[in-house]
């Protein structure tokens, strides 16, 4: 079984509220596992630098930051980019056998339909559900 983790944009944007997301799941898991960011979730947080809200500024504006301060524990992918971000995201986990890891329930349903296993997290960063599928 991969070990790999698929960041949705969602989780990132709990980087600032003080969540190290990172440390977080490795203190949960029983490995230290492959982080993945996908381009489409990148795209969305550059594009939220530029949004009219300032909240949502400051949230992607840490984000990028943390990321780049831990630049060597995770890759980035860029694979069905023509899609729209969470179809993208999704193919990507279903093409790689990817976690993926979000607080989006209607991107949680779609990955269950696809048989994509999927891992959300409580307000605290803590992993509240990881969902194996068969």
């Amino acid at each position: 079984m991969n070990k790999e983790i698929l960041l949705d944009t969602n989780i990132l944007l709990y980087i600032y509220d003080g969540i190290d997301i990172f440390n977080e799941i490795i203190n949960v898991l029983d490995y230290k596992p492959l982080f993945v960011i996908h381009k489409a979730s990148l795209n969305e947080l550059n594009t939220m630098l530029n949004g009219k809200s300032t909240k949502m500024r400051n949230k992607a504006r840490v984000a990028l930051e943390y990321l780049s301060r831990f630049k060597q524990l995770w890759i980035e992918k860029d694979d069905f980019m023509t899609y729209p971000p969470d179809d993208a995201i999704l193919l990507t986990c279903k093409k790689y056998d990817y976690i993926l890891l979000t607080n989006d329930e209607e991107l949680k349903q779609k990955a269950k339909r696809l048989g994509v296993r999927v891992a959300s997290i409580n307000e605290k960063g803590k992993i509240i559900r990881l969902v194996f599928t068969i």
